[in-house]
């Protein structure tokens, strides 16, 4: 017959054992991502390169340094955090959504403007910031 601090240890020992596993299957996770590039080949596939919406996210940085302002100070007047501006910026989100952008135009002090234009290969919406 067990001892009540023997059952103790037995269930602290399973706990631990169990806390491991896990840590062995999330680095398990991680070396396989980073060795084969899936992060890379995902955000490569989902963000579109050429298009209204990559063009727009490169002006954003050159809106918030015309307006003159720290990232941490248009997170401020956003009331979101720096990482989100910063994904926003590096093009790390997939999609922005007009929302977004024009509380991020706003914040800096400026318009967005939709127009539609004729386009050799599809019609497509072009976004233009205006300040």
């Amino acid at each position: 017959m067990r001892k009540p601090h023997q059952i103790r240890q037995d269930e602290i020992r399973e706990y631990w054992m169990r806390r491991r596993a896990a840590w062995e299957r999330k680095k398990a996770w991680h070396t396989w991502r980073t060795r084969t590039g899936y992060g890379r080949l995902v955000r490569e596939a989902v963000t579109p390169e050429k298009s209204g919406a990559a063009e727009a996210k490169t002006q954003l940085t050159q809106l918030r340094l015309r307006a003159g302002m720290t990232v941490a100070q248009l997170a401020q007047r956003m009331r979101v955090e720096r990482s989100t501006i910063h994904r926003m910026e590096n093009g790390a989100r997939a999609h922005i959504t007009l929302n977004a952008l024009e509380k991020y135009a706003n914040a800096c002090g400026f318009e967005v403007r939709v127009e539609f234009l004729e386009s050799m290969k599809e019609k497509v919406p072009y976004v233009k910031i205006e300040g």
